[in-house]
């Protein structure tokens, strides 16, 4: 494969019918474009730890947000299915409960690449919002408030 550098400080990856950018894997099938995802071999997948003091709603977050991206990047089922695998390995590897990440990758599986890949629009929300440093040893805010 040949790589070029490219004016932005990129790096791209060609080969005949192969064209690997960032996270994207993009191949010439039968005159027609198909993408997946890709990831360079000294890629260690080190995604954020289950375990880590993070608030529980962006550990759980997560998951989804990874079979989102595949979803959207892979343009058959087949290789969504397959870097579904792959993926949850991942995650199961970095202290995510199986259950819980399959059952993610299965709920953005019964989505279409199309509505995955549509802008999600949310209502505005008016709140108010309280920011603290957050210590896993200190008392429960949320009960205190």
């Amino acid at each position: 494969m040949n790589s070029i550098n490219t004016d932005l400080k990129f790096t791209m990856e060609l080969g005949g019918s192969l064209l690997c950018f960032l996270d994207l894997q993009i191949s010439l099938k039968n005159n027609h474009l198909s993408t997946t995802v890709y990831s360079k071999p000294t890629d260690s997948h080190l995604y954020l730890h289950a375990n880590s003091c993070h608030n529980l709603s962006s550990i759980n977050g997560i998951p989804k947000g990874v079979a989102l991206r595949l979803r959207r990047i892979c343009s058959t089922d087949d290789d969504y299915q397959q870097k579904s695998g792959e993926y949850t390995s991942y995650l199961v590897n970095r202290g995510y409960d199986q259950k819980s990440v399959k059952q993610s990758f299965d709920k953005v599986n019964q989505k279409t690449r199309t509505v995955a890949r549509k802008k999600v629009v949310r209502d505005k929300e008016t709140r108010v919002v309280f920011a603290t440093k957050f210590n896993p040893r200190g008392p429960n805010v949320t009960n205190i408030i």
